[in-house]
């Protein structure tokens, strides 16, 4: 019983876990994409705190 209980555990921070890096690599597109079309360059978030460009 403690193994199916440990699986689950296990599972369902798995899948939260990829929801959240889904997220937060859509966070990201749409800051690439608003950027471009709003101001014509490409200094996202991650440029800003970086200074390095990150091509997804």
């Amino acid at each position: 019983m403690k193994r199916k209980g440990n699986f689950r555990i296990f599972l369902v921070s798995f899948y939260c876990t990829l929801c959240l890096l889904i997220l937060a690599v859509g966070i990201l597109q749409v800051d690439y994409y608003s950027r471009q079309t709003g101001f014509g360059d490409h200094k996202t978030l991650i440029y800003a705190l970086t200074g390095k460009d990150l091509h997804l």
